[in-house]
């Protein structure tokens, strides 16, 4: 009997012992290095869509830009971006600087610059901020970018930059996809 009582402790004290194991707490886990944005080159579509505030004659605008950056983001170099029009034409010229996190900021600008089949040209001048991301092919994007400035629309010949419309705010979205 003394043996069967040995033994019924000491699995006691094992099943004690496996649930105080079970109950430690560990600290937190080493956090996992961000993953650097890739390089945003070659051809895109850049398209713009105003503010739900506003009330453009235009819902979207669209232009198919080049990209090209300047490497990749990291501890000690942020990566910068440029779109423009192809051939370097900076009528649309959209400026990305990338940080290690994805986080990226700059501007966006269009000086007179037209779109679609529209006779309209279009004024931009403010700041963007995005997210990186993979996208199709292994090509990075941005699916989440706001602007926050100006959106000025006008005749061609029109001195008046925002006598079609304009409008500003801070929640314009942006997207920049891989054609």
């Amino acid at each position: 009997m003394r043996r069967v009582g040995m033994i019924r402790g000491a699995a006691a004290a094992i099943v004690s012992a496996l649930f105080a194991i079970g109950c430690v707490e560990q600290g937190p886990a080493a956090p996992t290095p961000p993953t650097p944005p890739s390089p945003l080159t070659g051809a895109y579509t850049l398209t713009l869509e105003p503010s739900a505030v506003c009330h453009l004659p235009v819902p979207r605008f669209a232009w198919d830009v080049e990209a090209t950056s300047s490497g990749t983001a990291s501890e000690t170099q942020t990566m910068l971006v440029r779109a423009t029009l192809p051939g370097g034409d900076a009528s649309v010229d959209l400026n990305l600087a990338a940080a290690l996190d994805s986080v990226t900021t700059g501007t966006l600008t269009a000086r007179s610059a037209m779109f679609g089949e529209e006779t309209l040209r279009l004024g931009l001048g403010g700041g963007v901020r995005a997210t990186i991301s993979a996208g199709p092919a292994g090509r990075s994007q941005v699916v989440d970018g706001t602007y926050n400035g100006e959106i000025a629309l006008a005749p061609p010949e029109d001195p008046d930059p925002g006598s079609a419309g304009s409008c500003t705010a801070a929640n314009h979205r942006w997207t920049l996809v891989p054609r």
